[in-house]
This record gives C-alpha cells, structure tokens and sequence, in this order.
C-alpha cells in the first residue's frame, strides 16, 4: 500500500472527496488540451513507470521540496493527520496511453525524493474531443 492510500485510509470520510476533486481537475486538465476522460481506474503502480509533464523549476520547486518534507516527516509518524494539507496525498492523474502525468508533479517528485517506490495513482482513460 502506497504512503497516499495509508494516508487516505485513515481518513475515510475525506478520502472520497479527495479522490472527486482529483478527477475535476484531471478533467478540466484533459479539456485544455482537447480530451475527455473517459474512464478511470485507481490503482498502486511503480513510480518509475510514471513520466512527468513537467520540468525543472516547474517539477521541482518549493511546492515539491515541502511535500518532500511532509512525506518524510509522515512516515516517521511526526505528523498529526487533522493538520495536513489533505490535497498533497490525493492519487496522481496519469494518462494511461502515454504514462505522463495529467495532475501530479509536484507528489510525484517528493514521493521519489522520499524514497517510495510506488504512487496512488487515478490511471485517466481519454479520448480526444
């Protein structure tokens, strides 16, 4: 199980919400760039696998280097839950047919500097529109 699903699980009634906003925003990702999702799945898959879509100071910047952070610091258990930015452990989108990401940089950078191997991921269908 991924550090995101240890998280989310812990949070049953935020999980869902969570995971919603995530695809609202892979959606409207998806819509800039003249595609639909068109199914999803949620799932654990190796890191390493996964392609970011973005680069340099736009992959790894502040944002990214606190979650690294954050993610460190939680599996030490030095974080209490009802104090997270929730949003930093939501699946990341990825396209399914390319394997970059729609949503996510900045998580997928710090769950690699933090040493996880595998990321929760909403695997994104799509079709262009």
């Amino acid at each position: 199980m991924t550090l995101q699903e240890q998280v989310l699980n812990q949070i049953p009634k935020k999980k869902e919400d969570l995971i919603q906003s995530q695809i609202k925003n892979a959606k409207s990702i998806l819509l800039r760039n003249n595609l639909k999702l068109t199914a999803y799945t949620l799932k654990s898959i190796s890191i390493n696998k996964i392609i970011p879509s973005q680069n340099n100071e736009d992959y790894e910047n502040e944002s990214s280097k606190h979650d690294v952070d954050v993610f460190l610091d939680v599996k030490k258990g030095l974080i209490d839950l009802n104090i997270l930015r929730l949003e930093t452990f939501r699946p990341i989108a990825i396209n399914k047919n390319t394997m970059k990401i729609i949503d996510g940089n900045h998580r997928h950078y710090a769950l690699k500097k933090a040493g996880e191997t595998n990321a929760y991921v909403l695997l994104c269908k799509t079709q262009s529109i």
